[in-house]
């Protein structure tokens, strides 16, 4: 999302969440969704970009660890 700063592209998050929290589909018991924000460090490529923000989407699913 260019030209979005961090507090933007959170609020957009926010509200694709709730806006998929509100949808109702016939024999589904409920929607989940894990969103979240990341930027673009000075000399990474974009592959780079979108791998580590895959690896946080998939951490975000795990179950909690048990202590």
């Amino acid at each position: 999302m260019p030209n979005i700063d961090e507090e933007g592209a959170r609020a957009f998050t926010q509200r694709v969440r709730s806006a998929l929290e509100r949808v109702q589909l016939p024999n589904v018991w409920g929607i989940s969704i894990s969103v979240g924000t990341t930027e673009m460090a000075v000399g990474e490529s974009i592959q780079d970009t979108i791998g580590r923000a895959d690896q946080l989407l998939y951490k975000a699913k795990l179950p909690p660890r048990r202590t």
